[in-house]
């Protein structure tokens, strides 16, 4: 018997969503497996990099007294269009490497 996931396009079309692999990526970086976690999901790893990246430059311009750089609505398309993007590459063949995988 196939196992069910709580993931809407996993259940309904069989298809790995750009956030399949999350929850066992979380896991890996709690046990500082970083490889393993991007291995797991290596679009939302780098988002979370980048959001780090983010969050630490935010804090040292708040703690300088400078002003913060807040992202408008372009960088949310491509957000948009970058999840959607690695949400139909990593399903079609040739791209088995963005798949959530267990070293």
């Amino acid at each position: 018997m196939k196992s069910r996931t709580v993931c809407i396009f996993k259940n309904l079309f069989d298809i790995e969503c750009a956030g399949c692999g999350g929850t066992r990526m979380f896991l890996s970086i709690l046990k500082l497996d970083f490889y393993q976690a991007f291995r797991y999901n290596p679009y939302v790893f780098s988002l979370l990099v980048v959001g780090c990246i983010y969050g630490i430059y935010a804090i040292i311009m708040k703690c300088l007294k400078k002003k913060i750089f807040i992202p408008n609505m372009k960088w949310l398309y491509i957000f948009i269009f970058t999840t959607v993007l690695f949400m139909i590459l990593r399903n079609l063949p040739g791209f088995e490497f963005l798949l959530p995988t267990k070293v």
